[in-house]
């Protein structure tokens, strides 16, 4: 832990006996200025499935000073600095720090190329609603995730066709090439596409598109749409599975095979304390305690219920410092754009 426990903070440690800690806030107290307290730092704390939040004070351009009290049994903590509110972060001049070594980022707190870590291989037919995308944007490519929402319509990320030219979609596949004698997969080559129009990249808010197939795809075992949510649950706790080909490390290749992930959603709230400013009503985020997780490859891939495999989120966003540090992962909550999906494809409501 790079962090410089002075003397002074024994007597705050001797007062704590428990590893909840209670927090202490200013009472009548006045809004301070912008560099009023250039050197004032704000601690988000992640404890197990529990935030926290303290102060520091920035004593050098490599130390911070806070109480010893704040990280004892922290996972993980992120140190911002040169704002006098934790929202937004937006611009470009923002300080990111991210412990237990701390990791410095210019820009953002957050990388739009998820991918499955710690995932176990899919089989046949088991995610049926999978769609691979290729994006080619003038002489590179990239890899995303989508889900098949009917027989010529797949949603993934708005990242994912930001300047793309043409999307290959693959569906039916469980391993990345096919192999000798086929496995029944369809491939399509699509140039219509259509991002939502209030995408944000700043923030990765309202981050969907839409991806339509040239021709019509025909069902079968392993081809099928995903079922869209109805209502608005916030879907707080329940488990949910991601899939994709994306990474299996963060210094890792993408996988041979489709693989998956549980995970548990946890609120809004809880998240924005490691995205502060970036997620938004429209996010939906999860969390899984065994270094398992969507983080590049996986982005636009669907995220769905464990019980039915409704779908309610895209994979959008994951950490910067990477995704294999036990933190939440951010997707489009797809709740939010089911009247825009229909609005956009034409697709009946359910009878």
């Amino acid at each position: 832990m790079i962090l410089l426990l002075m003397s002074i903070m024994f007597a705050t440690v001797s007062t704590v006996q428990s590893q909840t800690l209670k927090p202490t806030n200013f009472i009548n107290g006045q809004p301070a200025a912008d560099k009023q307290f250039p050197h004032q730092v704000f601690f988000a704390i992640r404890k197990g499935d529990s935030y926290y939040l303290c102060g520091g004070s920035l004593i050098s351009n490599q130390w911070i000073v806070t109480a010893a009290h704040c990280f004892i049994n922290a996972d993980v903590y992120l140190a911002i600095m040169g704002t006098n509110t934790p929202l937004p972060i937006l611009d470009d001049s923002r300080v990111m720090m991210v412990g237990s070594e701390f990791y410095i980022h210019e820009k953002s707190v957050y990388s739009g190329s998820p991918r499955i870590i710690g995932g176990s291989d899919a089989a046949p037919g088991q995610f049926p609603y999978q769609a691979m995308l290729i994006i080619q944007m003038g002489k590179e490519r990239s890899l995303c995730g989508g889900s098949l929402l009917c027989d010529e319509w797949v949603l993934t990320a708005g990242h994912c066709v930001e300047d793309a030219q043409s999307i290959l979609v693959t569906l039916g596949a469980v391993e990345f090439r096919e192999p000798a004698g086929g496995d029944g997969r369809v491939v399509q080559n699509s140039t219509e596409f259509i991002r939502h129009e209030d995408y944000d990249p700043g923030t990765a808010s309202n981050d969907v598109a839409l991806v339509k197939l040239p021709q019509k795809v025909e069902f079968n075992d392993r081809i099928q749409p995903v079922a869209l949510p109805t209502g608005h649950d916030d879907y707080n706790r329940r488990m949910a599975i991601a899939s994709g080909w994306g990474k299996t490390k963060d210094r890792g290749g993408i996988a041979d095979r489709l693989q998956y992930v549980s995970l548990k959603v946890i609120t809004n709230n809880e998240c924005s304390l490691l995205y502060p400013g970036t997620v938004q009503p429209t996010t939906l985020c999860t969390h899984n305690e065994e270094r398992k997780s969507t983080c590049n490859g996986d982005s636009g891939g669907p995220l769905v219920l464990e019980d039915d495999h409704t779908l309610i989120g895209a994979t959008s966003f994951g950490h910067i410092i990477g995704c294999e540090k036990r933190l939440p992962v951010a997707f489009a909550r797809i709740t939010e754009y089911v009247e825009w999906i229909r609005n956009k494809t034409g697709m009946p409501e359910p009878q």
